[in-house]
């Protein structure tokens, strides 16, 4: 923002940088972008603005129609006159400089900018103007005799005051539009005064009923039986039963519910019972916790299947809104949230999870996401969310390296989650990234194993995909070679606790399968770079197994499809894809394709290869077998696996030496 107010319109262009700033240019100065190229560069640029002096006046200009409502060394208050009439009383926006923070109030709406601003003319005329373009809601209008729950004023426009007219706002009202919205009033308000107007009308249908006379009555039940004869002849009659019936009926739920039926069923069926009672109201009804927890769970996975099954009447089940209380019961906040560990602390004591339990692992995974900045309200306040925090450490490096405080969109959020060696697994803490580097990796891991072992948790290994960045982080974490340690690494904080460092499994894989995809004999200009191992491994060799497995009638490996070899930057990201070119079917596959070759030793090497990586796939993938001895036969398996990439990285290297003796 403070950049921001450094610009006016002009006859020159300025070279924006990637930051939220640059976003923001086109819309408060209604500048012209276009390309340029400089030095085999092609950048985006902006006509018509151009720098101002960045002075410090002591004397602050303001527009004919501003006025300056306090004016003190510590603070300094102005009001800008709005449109509108509330009441016959024109309304203001009143921003405040306090301790080179800003704050902008309208209709008892509190806005915090969020950068530290000086009280100096260029801020003053950029607050200005941002404060004249904000859209703010103007209600609905209001109907006759309506006031119960909501906020009725009159308003009109400036120099119009003819022109008004009832209005009816929520008292919930957001105050605060969207800039690029056409609507004039926000979706609370919209909400409100259409549930609270049908509460009304049907309340008002009520009355309109008990004054009908029974003759009317009469009159109404005959014309309903004229107009629907199939459904009164259809319609079950209700059975009344006597006060011993209904007892005996009762106790005949009871006794089935107390001894034949599940645990989960007596909890569903109590749940249904006591929440399905005629004449109880929405607001009466009281759920168990494993329900609301199985019901969460289905509304995170599919909101609209949720609604759906709730529609359809087959179980009364809790409304979306109680489950969003639910959900957002802890404040969501980037970096480490202390409400967030205190619940994981007291989940874990819950749930009786042992301290051996509380032993795990740190999970780290960075995935992408669409850049975008959202206005979120916490009770009166507003902020902005969706920039970069990569904790106040890695915050205060990044101002030292570049001089200056950078506001930047996040395009990746960086998650920690914690996994207990008994199946406890609990989110500890997210990042607004824009791409990790190594040492931002490094700070936020060691934070995070110091916060878990503040509440308890204690970090053995750290897992990861196989990302560059990745690869760097982790190499900083050893004193020297990583296998010569054997991939473990000292606690910083208890020397005499040792770390792992554990590769995502399905990145191994997946990175296997994209070197043998990347494996040709020839491309189309030169030839091309394989794999070798006694013979040439190329991605050609499981083209012909995918024709001739097409070839016959019945496949003889029934998942293989073209995904699996016409791969995209999307399809390379699946695990499936590639666990079904490494798996034990694909070796039976090549086996049954070698047998109908003359020359069948040109596919011994890919079948080796496949001989091992059908081991992984078999035993990592095999949720069903987990394993839970150290005598388990299937870890001789993985060291003869280890043993035969070991030797073939041997092998090329000698193989290297005496090709290129000289490198």
């Amino acid at each position: 923002m403070h950049d921001c107010g450094q610009y006016f319109k002009g006859n020159s262009m300025l070279i924006p940088t990637k930051d939220i700033v640059a976003r923001l240019l086109p819309h408060l100065f209604g500048t012209v972008t276009f390309f340029i190229h400089e030095q085999g560069k092609r950048y985006v640029a902006y006509r018509n603005i151009v720098p101002r002096m960045n002075t410090s006046q002591t004397s602050i200009i303001l527009p004919a129609q501003c006025v300056k409502s306090s004016s003190m060394d510590t603070e300094f208050k102005l009001q800008i006159p709005m449109m509108t009439l509330i009441n016959g009383q024109q309304e203001y926006v009143e921003v405040s400089f306090k301790n080179d923070k800003v704050k902008i109030i309208v209709r008892k709406l509190t806005i915090e900018v969020g950068l530290k601003l000086e009280v100096r003319q260029i801020n003053v005329d950029g607050v200005v103007h941002l404060a004249s373009m904000m859209k703010f809601c103007n209600g609905m209008e209001a109907a006759d005799n309506e006031s119960s729950g909501l906020d009725v004023s009159e308003l009109s426009e400036l120099h119009l005051e003819n022109s008004g007219s009832r209005r009816v706002w929520s008292k919930s009202c957001k105050t605060l539009l969207v800039w690029s919205t056409k609507k004039e009033v926000c979706d609370t308000c919209t909400n409100s005064i259409r549930i609270n107007r049908k509460r009304k009308g049907t309340n008002m249908n009520k009355l309109v009923n008990m004054k009908k006379p029974k003759v009317l009555g009469e009159q109404n039940i005959n014309i309903n039986t004229c107009k629907l004869p199939q459904i009164e002849e259809n319609k079950i009659p209700d059975i009344k039963l006597t006060v011993e019936d209904h007892n005996d009926m009762a106790n005949i739920l009871d006794q089935i519910v107390e001894r034949g039926a599940p645990e989960n069923f007596k909890i569903i069926f109590e749940s249904q019972l006591q929440n399905c009672r005629k004449g109880l109201e929405v607001h009466q009804r009281r759920w168990d916790p494993q329900v609301i927890s199985v019901c969460l769970a289905l509304y995170l996975r599919s909101p609209r299947g949720y609604e759906d099954f709730k529609k359809s009447g087959l179980l009364v089940l809790p409304s979306k809104r109680l489950l969003q209380y639910y959900k957002n019961s802890i404040k969501q906040t980037t970096c480490f949230n202390e409400d967030n560990l205190k619940w994981m602390k007291q989940e874990a004591n819950n749930k009786q999870v042992s301290e051996f339990g509380k032993h795990g692992g740190l999970i780290i995974d960075e995935m992408s996401i669409q850049d975008d900045l959202v206005i979120q309200k916490t009770g009166d306040k507003w902020s902005l969310v969706g920039m970069v925090d990569m904790d106040s450490t890695n915050n205060n490096i990044d101002i030292i390296c570049n001089g200056k405080k950078k506001v930047q969109l996040a395009t990746h959020a960086l998650q920690f989650v914690f996994h207990g060696l008994t199946g406890f697994r609990w989110p500890v803490a997210y990042f607004g990234s824009n791409t990790a580097t190594a040492h931002q990796l490094c700070s936020t891991y060691w934070k995070c194993v110091d916060v878990l072992d503040e509440h308890g948790f204690t970090v053995d290994y750290m897992t990861a995909d196989g990302a560059s960045t990745i690869r760097a982080f982790t190499s900083m974490l050893f004193s020297s070679n990583m296998r010569e340690q054997k991939f473990k690494f000292l606690d910083v904080f208890d020397m005499n606790h040792s770390m792992c460092a554990i590769q995502d499994i399905m990145h191994v894989l997946k990175r296997i399968r994209n070197n043998i995809e990347s494996s040709k004999l020839e491309n189309n200009t030169k030839q091309g770079r394989y794999l070798y191992l006694n013979q040439p491994i190329v991605w050609d060799y499981w083209l012909e197994c995918f024709h001739f497995n097409t070839q016959n009638g019945f496949g003889i490996h029934k998942k293989l499809t073209e995904d699996h070899f016409t791969l995209t930057p999307a399809s390379k990201m699946r695990n499936q894809l590639a666990l079904d070119v490494l798996d034990k079917n694909m070796l039976f596959l090549m086996k049954s394709y070698q047998a109908t070759l003359h020359d069948p030793e040109r596919l011994s090497s890919a079948i080796s290869l496949l001989e091992h990586t059908s081991i992984l796939t078999d035993i990592f993938c095999n949720c069903n077998q987990p394993i839970f001895s150290l005598c388990d036969s299937r870890f001789q398996s993985l060291n003869k696996t280890l043993k035969f990439f070991n030797d073939w990285e041997k092998t090329l290297q000698i193989l290297f030496s005496i090709w290129f003796p000289k490198i």
